[in-house]
């Protein structure tokens, strides 16, 4: 009979302690003395979990970085009360720093920028649509060139220096127009496929990936997932749950999309779907429903923070996602 050395190489360690689980211990067994029990290290699929309550309660930001280096910025408190707030994150607690110079809600953000090179875009302060464009050097914004178009309730792509502008929805009126970045100016670009605003979206200047949405009449939901190669859009598969306004990270081929406003109307969603360049597939769930959020990060990291929870309050929780979940396990014989 073969034995677990002669299949392995080695005999199954006795320790007084569990080790801490991860891609190093993944599939090592061993016995805890302590306990006296085998264990075993294991991975499961994605799972989001509670980081650092941000400063203020706000809807309708921008955000951008990883989840150890990330950047909120602009929102309303609900009231609405239109602010400039920015808030930095180091991975446990949120610090505010210099705000905006125009105070503004539901701006595009250049998702894969930085901590210290992120770019706000666009927006609304409520009675007026704003074209503003605003780039943070790790200290104070400037304003930079503006968008020709207003993207209030689209969504951003790319860097501080190179970036989308995906949708306009000026008035709050869904459109279709893109435009791109180059670090001094924006020049409007190839459409959408579909008409929408409040969407999702992920990647690079030259390679992006939007989905979800609102159009311009019922129904109110969309699915639509289109692919960017830099010159044109692609409408690939939807999404499994038809929403807008949902939170969104990752790039071209490996993106995430979490909660969102769903039917009927107006309810919040706590899912969570990933993508692997072809289709959606359900994952766990966010602990908390919500929509209007700031998001960033990667399929295998990423982070949301705020937004409007259910029964229109809005929250000032984080969560951060991690794929995949490392967990010691006892071996259980039947």
């Amino acid at each position: 009979m073969a034995t677990y050395k002669g299949i392995q190489g080695y005999s199954v360690q006795k320790l007084s302690d569990d080790p801490t689980a991860s891609s190093d211990t993944e599939g090592q067994l061993w016995y805890n003395s302590t306990t006296g029990k085998f264990k075993i290290a294991v991975s499961g699929g994605g799972a989001w979990a509670a980081g650092g309550n941000q400063n203020a309660s706000l809807k309708g930001r921008g955000g951008a970085g990883p989840t150890t280096a990330t950047i909120n910025f602009g929102g309303d408190t609900g009231s609405p009360t239109n602010v400039g707030n920015t808030e930095t994150y180091d991975g446990t607690t949120w610090t505010e720093v210099n705000n905006l110079i125009s105070a503004r809600r539901y701006l595009d953000s250049a998702q894969q920028g930085t901590q210290t090179a992120a770019l706000a875009i666009s927006g609304t302060t409520g009675p007026s649509d704003v074209l503003i464009c605003e780039s943070y050097d790790g200290t104070s914004w400037t304003e930079v060139g503006d968008t020709n178009v207003n993207h209030q309730s689209g969504a951003g792509s790319g860097t501080s220096t190179a970036a989308l502008a995906i949708t306009a929805g000026a008035g709050g009126s869904p459109k279709q127009d893109v435009e791109s970045w180059n670090g001094t100016a924006w020049t409007q670009t190839a459409d959408l496929v579909s008409v929408a605003n409040m969407i999702g979206a992920a990647g690079s200047q030259t390679a992006a990936l939007r989905f979800t949405g609102q159009p311009p009449g019922a129904p109110y939901y969309q699915g639509y997932t289109e692919s960017w190669d830099g010159t044109s859009w692609t409408e690939t598969n939807d999404t499994n749950t038809l929403r807008y306004q949902p939170g969104g990270a990752g790039i071209q081929t490996l993106a995430i999309v979490m909660g969102g406003d769903v039917e009927p109307r107006p309810s919040v969603t706590a899912n969570t779907e990933t993508w692997d360049g072809t289709s959606w597939t359900e994952g766990n769930n966010l602990a908390t429903a919500r929509k209007s959020v700031a998001s960033s990060g990667i399929i295998t990291a990423a982070i949301v923070g705020g937004g409007e929870g259910p029964i229109g309050t809005v929250i000032n929780s984080t969560e951060e996602w991690n794929d995949p979940v490392y967990a010691v396990k006892t071996v259980t014989v039947s």
